[in-house]
């Protein structure tokens, strides 16, 4: 069923692009499916007409799965996808942002951030931020991914491809995208738009497809899709979709850090220890007029689809902080926000998602909660001993370090979030 679901929103993407052939696949199917029924009343003289009408839709319903399956199963011949290496060493941050590499066993993986800006972050945890829906963006994308959906459609049938042999899921579910560059004392600008259209253009800004027989360059994205003279441009100045990641650590109530691998269903970061909660900001997140209460709620739904066999937010009580921000160079500056998450559950109440994540078998206890400067130094050496696996993911060694900077500047603020008490016990 996933297999299906994942061709049919390859299909209904491609139709999306192309109106025109949309329109006469449906004109021509109708017309296909009155003649054969016409054909079988017409003929009808044994009594089992419905029987026949049965038999032929269920041939017609086959024949169109069967459609979908051969039109995505096999990659395009005649090309391959290549990386664009890019020294990011080189590259110029913008204003007070910072670049930083990660070295993880799936090679170095770049970020830029700002400190700034994850202190303002911090100090709007408890302050409503509205949203503004900008559709501007959005529909700059659109006319870029149009004009180009013909080689920039075998990226997402080589992902299809891919799916079948990894069991990936890759849906094309509404995200929420961020339209221009934050700035805490205003709105925060957003859109919903599509996730494929994310992998059109942040997830493949640093690949090309080439011809396999030569190597000729068929199609990449534009020199300057989000760098310009080796600097990074703001997301307001890109063309691509940007939907927003959120990364969360969670602790449970008996006092325990858990973290997962990703497995091989994961678009990024495969076998690597992954966050709590890690995943994207999908358009049912959304909460109106409050973006910091949106963020909160996808880092909660990503920790409890990870982490639980329970799907309903409302009946797990937590508490969560936003503690950082920074764009993924590698995934073309998209945005990522990581937060720490207290969870009033057991850790024998959690579960790894398998068809999401792997348990690693490595819960991380600390040992005690007293409301004293101690606990939180073993709080923070257990970090601190975290960031020397080389297992540890981009998200998750990002996350570490937004909440071990919080503890210099605000110590106070961490211990006492990590001590916080619930009056009532979920469920």
């Amino acid at each position: 069923m996933s297999n299906l679901k994942n061709y049919t929103s390859v299909v209904l993407y491609y139709l999306r692009y192309n109106k025109v052939e949309t329109l006469i696949f449906i004109l021509s199917t109708l017309a296909l499916f009155y003649s054969i029924l016409d054909y079988i009343i017409s003929i009808n003289k044994d009594g089992q007409k419905w029987i026949k009408i049965i038999i032929t839709g269920a041939i017609f319903v086959t024949n169109f799965i069967n459609w979908i399956y051969k039109s995505h199963k096999n990659k395009t011949n005649g090309y391959v996808i290549t990386n664009i290496p890019i020294d990011y060493k080189k590259t110029i941050p913008e204003t007070n942002y910072k670049i930083e590499g990660y070295k993880t066993n799936n090679g170095i993986n770049y970020i830029t951030y700002s400190d700034i800006l994850n202190q303002e972050l911090i100090e709007c945890n408890n302050r409503t931020i509205k949203i503004k829906i900008d559709n501007d963006k959005k529909k700059s994308i659109h006319e870029f991914i149009k004009k180009n959906f013909k080689h920039l459609f075998l990226f997402i049938k080589s992902y299809c491809a891919e799916s079948l042999t990894t069991n990936r899921n890759i849906y094309n579910e509404s995200k929420l995208c961020l339209s221009k560059d934050i700035k805490m004392n205003d709105s925060v600008y957003c859109y919903k738009n599509s996730y494929y259209d994310s992998i059109v253009t942040n997830m493949t800004v640093n690949k090309q497809l080439t011809k396999s027989n030569n190597r000729e360059i068929i199609f990449k994205h534009p020199e300057n899709a989000y760098l310009e003279n080796n600097k990074i441009k703001s997301i307001t100045c890109t063309k691509l979709n940007n939907h927003i990641g959120v990364s969360t650590i969670a602790i449970t109530k008996d006092n325990y850090i858990f973290l997962w691998i990703q497995n091989d269903k994961s678009m990024s970061s495969i076998g690597l220890i992954a966050p709590s909660g890690s995943g994207s900001c999908d358009w049912k997140d959304f909460i109106a007029d409050d973006f910091i209460k949106t963020i909160k709620n996808a880092m909660k739904r990503e920790l409890i689809e990870e982490s639980m066999h329970k799907r309903n937010n409302n009946k797990i009580e937590s508490k969560t902080l936003i503690t950082g921000f920074f764009r993924w160079l590698d995934k073309g500056g998209k945005p990522e926000f990581v937060g720490i998450t207290k969870l009033n559950i057991y850790i024998t109440n959690l579960r790894a998602n398998i068809n999401e994540v792997m348990e690693p078998n490595m819960h991380i206890k600390k040992t005690s909660l007293n409301n004293n400067f101690g606990t939180l130094q073993e709080f923070e050496t257990l970090l601190k001993d975290l960031l020397n696996n080389k297992a540890v993911s981009v998200p998750l060694h990002y996350n570490i370090n937004t909440i071990l900077s919080t503890i210099k500047t605000n110590p106070t603020l961490i211990e006492n979030f990590i001590n916080h008490q619930f009056e009532i016990e979920s469920k």
